[in-house]
């Protein structure tokens, strides 16, 4: 009895599927998508308390070729070189979570910038001087060239100096993007 059901559920299986049109196993192989993701917030832009998220950052105006380590951020703060909790960096970057931080610097507009530098530190750390802020950036609009680890959930100072180029008289704009990932 057994063997007779079970041939009767195979011709049915047959059946179906030499029943289904040839119209249906006709493509043309071609799809179209779209795809979009939100902000991730998992790493916020800081002033200096990490209290006030910030949305600029200003270098001042230097001499062509000239380096320039004093910038200031949205909230008027403006990044000292100093010992341990008298230094105070141009912005913090708030994590919740151990990250790996991936950062993408766009060329800056007008070739005002030929580099830019950065360090990042425990926050209240001692940072002495613009020597000490001395790992390069890539300027290049390639997104997320270089990583940087924050092991513990914490609040980190980045401080940053740019080195002018050889132009005179312009200024020049650039969009600094970070994004973490654990």
């Amino acid at each position: 009895m057994i063997k007779k059901i079970s041939a009767i559920i195979m011709g049915i299986v047959l059946v179906s599927a030499v029943a289904i049109p040839a119209v249906v196993f006709a493509a043309d192989n071609e799809a179209e998508q779209s795809a979009s993701t939100l902000q991730a917030t998992t790493i916020a832009i800081k002033d200096q308390a990490g209290t006030t998220a910030v949305t600029t950052i200003t270098f001042p105006a230097g001499d062509p070729g000239a380096t320039v380590s004093n910038p200031s951020n949205s909230e008027s703060q403006e990044q000292v070189f100093g010992a341990a909790e008298v230094a105070k960096p141009v912005v913090t970057l708030d994590s919740p979570a151990s990250y790996t931080v991936w950062y993408q610097v766009e060329n800056f507009s007008n070739s005002v910038v030929a580099s830019e530098y950065f360090a990042l530190l425990a926050h209240d750390a001692a940072c002495a001087d613009a020597d000490a802020v001395s790992t390069a950036m890539t300027l290049d609009d390639t997104p997320y060239t270089t990583e940087i680890s924050i092991t513990d959930a914490a609040v980190m100072d980045l401080y940053l100096k740019v080195t002018l180029g050889s132009v005179a008289g312009e200024t020049g704009t650039s969009t600094l993007t970070i994004l973490g990932e654990s």
